[in-house]
């Protein structure tokens, strides 16, 4: 589903994040069981201008009302201008190349993905995903159809290569640079790009609506903590609240003004921050503090975003 809003695109995602705990106790190798969807909205580049920053408040706050948990933008590794809306760097990416800087130098190794394959491509890429991160937005066929429709019109595609008749690795490629790669076996990578040892930040996050997203937040026993929130854009996620958190979710609950906040031990905040770097925290892309209360929180990442 998408949106615009005064030049300001808002496309709204299926995506996946971690179930915590294990539904069926400790696998060798997770699977999409592992995996609960939540929706997850996409901002276009743009938001984080200058010009455009009440524009993103408002779609923030339009989709605070309606209940969605998470907002991303792709930054594709420019440092944003000004003020951030509450995003915050939730993962990093590798430069990726093809071996010999084109598709035909390798051309007998890799075969295009025709229309009738892109429902068993989604397959293999989502049972490839779950295994190695704890959130990523969920491929369909109508996602790959999209992608590829955008890549061929530049002159680009997706491509496979089978083992067995099974897909074993596929990339997406335009004009030599590649969107995303997504193998089986990380190390046969190797064979067929050459990838930086340098990553550099992608995907800013921030969480919307935090009832809704701290359902997916659990942890080892019963824990609570006292956490100063600050976001200028949604002031429902702004103050002091003391966070509850058990093995089944988590949720927190506001300590209002007069309720004793500066007499009492436990209603000072163990820690204050802003809601883009809890929003990265959940998806352990930084840490907070180095003590056995926050180890024992169950964390979202790491998150594996390519979108555009």
């Amino acid at each position: 589903m998408e949106q615009i809003m005064g030049g300001l695109r808002s496309t709204l995602y299926a995506a996946a994040i971690r179930r915590n705990p294990p539904l069926f106790g400790s696998r060798e190798t997770p699977c999409m069981v592992d995996m609960v969807r939540l929706d997850a909205c996409f901002l276009s580049k743009k938001a984080l201008c200058p010009e455009n920053y009440d524009l993103t408040r408002q779609a923030l706050q339009y989709q605070y009302k309606q209940k969605v948990p998470l907002c991303l933008i792709n930054t594709d590794a420019q440092a944003p201008q000004g003020k951030t809306a509450g995003f915050h760097y939730i993962c990093d990416r590798p430069n990726i190349t093809l071996k010999g800087g084109s598709i035909a130098v390798q051309k007998s190794e890799w075969e295009t993905v025709d229309k009738s394959a892109l429902p068993s491509l989604a397959n293999f890429v989502n049972a490839t995903l779950c295994k190695r991160y704890g959130f990523f937005i969920i491929r369909s066929t109508a996602y790959y159809e999209e992608l590829q429709k955008r890549l061929e019109e530049k002159g680009g595609g997706l491509y496979k290569i089978t083992k067995n008749g099974a897909i074993s690795g596929y990339f997406a490629e335009c004009n030599g640079f590649v969107e995303e790669a997504v193998f089986a076996e990380e190390a046969d990578m190797e064979q067929y790009f050459d990838t930086s040892q340098e990553k550099t930040p992608y995907a800013m996050a921030r969480i919307v609506n935090l009832p809704e997203f701290l359902k997916y937040v659990a942890g080892d026993g019963k824990i609570t903590v006292a956490i100063r929130l600050k976001d200028e854009e949604i002031a429902q996620n702004d103050g002091l609240f003391i966070w509850y958190i058990n093995k089944s979710g988590s949720f927190m609950e506001r300590v209002e003004e007069g309720e004793g906040r500066e007499d009492n031990p436990s209603m000072r905040p163990e820690v204050t921050i802003d809601i883009g770097t809890f929003t990265a925290f959940i998806f352990d892309y930084i840490k907070l503090k180095e003590n056995r209360k926050f180890d024992s929180i169950y964390l979202s990442g790491p998150a594996w975003i390519r979108e555009r």
